[in-house]
């Protein structure tokens, strides 16, 4: 009956965004400390599920089953039923809190195009009275995601050129991570040509060289620049620092680079 019902209303409205009303209501009226307490796990599911419930027409249950699939592994994809799409997203945040998915909601709606002015101006009011728990909680990717919102919607210029550095790095890390994945089997460190890198600076491509090991300074004085943007936007600043740092706290090359430096005065972490 609830299929029939939504393919019904589907004449007269989107399927992309359809209930997403529902959604920016019944999250209006939640406290944010209860939504960083309440921890979404296979038993507590989010708000999501209490407005498919009074709602179950909005839910698009024939791919449900097949996205939840136990035997397979959880994919990202690209799904047009709004609520189906929310259903199997909220599986990535299993172990995270309500407010942590509430936020990816929110990029999922303006990516939508719903009431882009309005869900703007609630993503950012949540970004300016949320920073360090949203900074401190949400994962790398859903940081790159929240950047690549502000520099889609937000209408000041500077802070989208200070976030792109943040998409900027973290594509990086992703591009040369693949490459290694791809190209190289061992990740053992190569002392003969760690030996080479330490004694000089050794030629890449197009004049550039490869990366001085223990005593190049490049790196630091790239986070003096980004230190140097505070001026400007001291939130974009803030997340491009704290990310740039994160990056140290995973196993990346910054990290590499950084356990093999011996230079006090050019270190950048």
């Amino acid at each position: 009956m609830a299929n029939w019902y939504r393919k019904f209303i589907l004449l007269f409205k989107s399927e992309k965004r359809l209930g997403a009303n529902q959604i920016i209501d019944h999250y209006a009226g939640q406290n944010i400390e209860a939504m960083k307490s309440r921890m979404i796990d296979s038993d507590t599911c989010s708000i999501i599920d209490t407005i498919i419930q009074a709602h179950p027409h909005l839910l698009d249950d024939t791919q449900v089953d097949e996205l939840l699939n136990p035997l397979k592994d959880y994919e990202p994809r690209r799904i047009r039923n709004l609520y189906t799409h929310l259903t199997t997203l909220q599986h990535e945040f299993i172990g995270q809190s309500e407010l942590s998915f509430y936020h990816a909601i929110l990029i999922v709606l303006l990516r939508r195009r719903f009431q882009p002015e309005k869900t703007f101006q609630t993503f950012t009011h949540l970004w300016q009275t949320q920073t360090n728990y949203l900074m401190d909680n949400l994962s790398l990717r859903w940081i790159a995601s929240a950047c690549d919102t502000f520099i889609d919607f937000d209408p000041k210029p500077t802070r989208k050129a200070i976030l792109l550095n943040i998409i900027t790095l973290i594509n990086t890390v992703k591009v040369y991570e693949t490459q290694q994945y791809l190209c190289c089997s061992s990740a053992s460190l190569d002392e003969e040509k760690s030996a080479v890198l330490y004694a000089h600076h050794k030629p890449l491509y197009a004049g550039l060289t490869y990366f001085r090991l223990g005593k190049d300074d490049t790196l630091k004085h790239m986070r003096e620049r980004y230190q140097h943007f505070y001026a400007e936007d001291p939130f974009s600043t803030t997340l491009l620092l704290k990310v740039f740092a994160r990056l140290h706290d995973q196993p990346s090359a910054f990290t590499t680079l950084k356990h093999l430096h011996k230079d006090e005065k050019s270190a950048w972490w």
